[in-house]
């Protein structure tokens, strides 16, 4: 990273990082604790990855990396935010849920037993049709549940079809 370069003044200049993030997710590295510590800089490196931004979030500090708020916010840009949430949240349901409802993709990284929950499953599907991928063979072949996806499929292909309305 550049950051390694650059006179300490700069590398503690919080307007001067968030442009160096820009073209470098993993820059907050070689930056002062208290920019290291700070989520937007850190927010604003998860976004710099994109949907890959999970290498900006792995190096985040611990105290954002147990973050309910923060970790939901990164579900939105990447789906990895799930898979690096700490234990504790990874097996609660309501954070779950707002996971997939970010980024329909999380559904990946549930645990299993999310994987074959039915509005754990409908909500990611719902925010990603890719993401019936992931859910439980057992669910995915529920004759109810496919009835829910086909109504879903025709929902998404009317909006497609008919746009602006």
């Amino acid at each position: 990273s550049i950051l390694r370069f650059v006179a300490p003044e700069f590398a503690s200049d919080k307007v001067f990082v968030m442009h160096v993030i820009k073209s470098d997710c993993t820059a907050l590295k070689h930056c002062p604790k208290e920019l290291q510590d700070d989520s937007s800089l850190q927010l604003a490196a998860v976004e710099a990855g994109g949907p890959q931004g999970s290498a900006a979030l792995e190096l985040a500090p611990q105290a954002l990396r147990t973050d309910r708020a923060f970790l939901l916010r990164c579900a939105k840009i990447t789906p990895q935010a799930l898979r690096l949430a700490p234990e504790e949240l990874q097996k609660d349901r309501s954070f779950v849920l707002e996971a997939v409802r970010a980024r329909g993709a999380a559904l990946q990284f549930a645990l299993f037993e999310f994987r074959m929950d039915h509005d754990v499953v409908l909500e990611a599907v719902k925010q990603d049709l890719g993401a019936l991928a992931f859910a439980d063979t057992s669910l995915r072949h529920s004759a109810k549940f496919k009835e829910e996806i086909a109504y879903l499929q025709k929902a998404i292909q009317v909006s497609i079809e008919t746009p602006g309305e």
